[in-house]
């Protein structure tokens, strides 16, 4: 039965978010939103249950603390690798368009910075706990292929958020994107300090999006 619950939150943390997104958009009228970021919460809370039931301790997917310096150090260090790959790139311009258009074209316009906090620790939240900490963790044990577990999860995060946008260079941001969370989750083990480097790029983002359909 162990068994069965760990490919449970295997398949729930690859197609879980995804999944869940559809289904709330399907039955509900609320696209976007604080409501639809709560729905985003399920698949997370899940399969942290589903790995307290397989006798899974939190620390061996992801949930590590250093300590505030070397954390801080850390998050430090993951920003400016973010920041950097996506100047780098010459695409950060274009995350902020695309989020821009998606945003101009699906949400309200919100005087609350409530609504971009809530989303930006949502997807750090859960899309670390499952993308990152649970599916490399738990996939690097049973294969013995850290780096076949790395691309699974590199790959199912880009695949997560295709629905946002078809165009080619929304795809090139989120492959940077995941593939530098995944490189720092590599160096780091810690899904902590990936949900706060996540978040506060999401957030940072968000808030220039805004700042810009003013």
């Amino acid at each position: 039965m162990q068994n069965v619950f760990i490919i449970l939150g295997l398949i729930i943390s690859l197609i879980g978010i995804r999944a869940t997104v559809y289904i709330y958009e399907t039955f509900t009228d609320f696209n976007e939103g604080v409501p639809k970021q709560i729905a985003k919460w399920v698949p997370a809370v899940v399969v942290i249950v589903l790995s307290y039931v397989s006798n899974i301790p939190l620390s061996e997917i992801g949930w590590v603390y250093y300590g505030p310096q070397k954390f801080a150090f850390y998050v430090i260090i993951g920003l400016l690798l973010v920041f950097g790959a996506n100047i780098f790139g010459g695409i950060l311009g274009m995350h902020i368009q695309n989020a821009l258009s998606i945003k101009n074209s699906t949400q309200p316009k919100s005087e609350s910075i409530f609504v971009p906090l809530f989303t930006a620790i949502t997807a750090g939240v859960t899309e670390e706990t499952t993308f990152r900490g649970y599916i490399i963790e738990v996939l690097s044990r049973l294969t013995g292929e850290p780096l076949f577990a790395g691309s699974v999860s590199l790959f199912s995060f880009v695949f997560s958020h295709r629905q946002q946008s078809k165009e080619w260079s929304s795809i090139i941001q989120l492959v940077i994107l995941s593939s530098v969370l995944t490189l720092l989750y590599f160096w780091t083990r810690s899904v902590p300090v990936l949900i706060v480097t996540h978040t506060i790029f999401d957030f940072i983002i968000l808030m220039m999006v805004r700042r810009n359909s003013v």
